[in-house]
């Protein structure tokens, strides 16, 4: 088994059907997710938060980054499943069927293993849902929250796994948790860096174009 819940930020074949911009009538304030301090790291500082915890039998964890690009730009790229191996090593597999929205994961990282397929929900703009529904790890469920600041796009991910403890094999109990958090961090920051080169790109190429016409 493997934590592969980079579901962290966690998303574009869905992305061209959502073009409503619906967003989430239940979307938590953001203070409810960080703490102050977090907020301030993420925000002013540009730090990826990717804290886990332990609460009795479940597992929870909160992962948080900043992308310097409008979320418009940003949420396609969160979307496109098959650039999830190429941001994290540990994802060999993570492909959806388009029609049952249903993504086929596997992952390996620290001599863990997990093969899951997991349900997507994307109809709202700004809250992707990322449900375990098969194999391993069933019942994880990871919301990943978007928002615009100023020209920029917040993601925050908050992932509950319930009686983690009595459903994972004794022996990766203790990994669980030092393992999570560094697949998900690994995953953010590579992905961040893509969506962030993908859109200065696009903003160089209308310059060169105007500036070869001129």
């Amino acid at each position: 088994m493997k934590i592969a819940i980079v579901l962290n930020l966690i998303l574009g074949p869905l992305a061209s059907a959502d073009l409503s911009e619906k967003n989430s009538p239940t979307k938590p304030a953001l203070e409810t997710l960080l703490k102050p301090k977090s907020i301030s790291k993420v925000l002013e500082d540009y730090d990826i938060i990717a804290n886990s915890e332990w609460n009795d039998d479940d597992f929870s964890f909160v992962n948080a980054a900043l992308i310097r690009a409008p979320l418009r730009q940003a949420r396609p790229q969160i979307l496109d499943f098959k650039k999830y191996p190429e941001m994290q090593p540990a994802i060999k597999k993570f492909e959806i069927n388009p029609k049952t929205k249903v993504i086929e994961a596997i992952g390996e990282a620290s001599g863990l293993r997990m093969h899951s397929w997991v349900k997507v929900d994307s109809s709202y703009w700004d809250e992707i849902t990322y449900t375990i529904v098969s194999g391993d790890m069933v019942g994880f469920k990871v919301r990943a929250y978007l928002w615009e600041r100023n020209g920029k796009t917040l993601a925050v991910a908050k992932g509950v796994f319930p009686n983690a403890k009595k459903m994972l094999p004794s022996f990766v109990v203790p990994l669980f948790k030092p393992v999570s958090e560094v697949v998900i961090s690994v995953a953010t920051k590579n992905f961040r860096s893509y969506i962030e080169e993908e859109y200065k790109k696009q903003i160089i190429k209308p310059r060169e174009t105007k500036s070869f016409s001129a």
